[in-house]
């Protein structure tokens, strides 16, 4: 099974009741179980969405509000759900966003004009954008996770939420 990036848009009152979970569990399992509507797969395209923002020029507090996106913040503790039975236990920590930093990051990448990111990728690096083994269309591939990732964002700020990220 490959491990790809994903994440959730949760309440403070959800992460709040998996602190408690866990605390009574025997296993310290926190029930994380978010709604399927407020999950998000990202597949592989963080690494190639941050790639191709850079060979585009985009501006740093674009680029750190895509990092943020993708990586969260760890000085947010959702530590407790690094269960195998909550995210999977693979890769580091699960880190979140507030529903501020979550603000701030769906207004920046509402902001990013996508298409002009997409035609100022050299014509020499568009076969290899999303690596080696792809096979495909990589901008196409790119702007359906892009779009994915900035309209999640978008929901989750309108809707006041945390967003938290993990790999699994």
């Amino acid at each position: 099974m490959a491990v790809t990036q994903q994440l959730a848009r949760v309440s403070g009152a959800y992460i709040t009741r998996c602190r408690a979970s866990a605390a009574v569990s025997p296993d310290a399992d926190p029930e994380w179980d978010p709604p399927a509507e407020d999950w998000i797969d990202l597949d592989w395209s963080p690494r190639f969405l941050r790639d191709a923002c850079e060979l585009a020029g985009v501006d740093s507090p674009t680029l750190e509000a895509l990092n943020y996106a993708l990586n969260g913040d760890a000085s947010v503790d959702v530590s407790v759900l690094s269960h195998p039975e909550a995210t999977g236990g693979f890769g580091p920590t699960p880190t979140a966003l507030t529903p501020a930093s979550v603000a701030d990051v769906a207004a920046k990448l509402a902001g990013l004009d996508w298409d002009r990111v997409m035609a100022e990728i050299p014509a020499d690096c568009r076969e290899t954008i999303a690596g080696g083994d792809f096979s495909g269309d990589p901008l196409a591939y790119l702007t359906t996770h892009f779009m994915a990732l900035r309209d999640f964002y978008v929901e989750a700020a309108q809707r006041g939420l945390f967003v938290v990220s993990w790999w699994d």
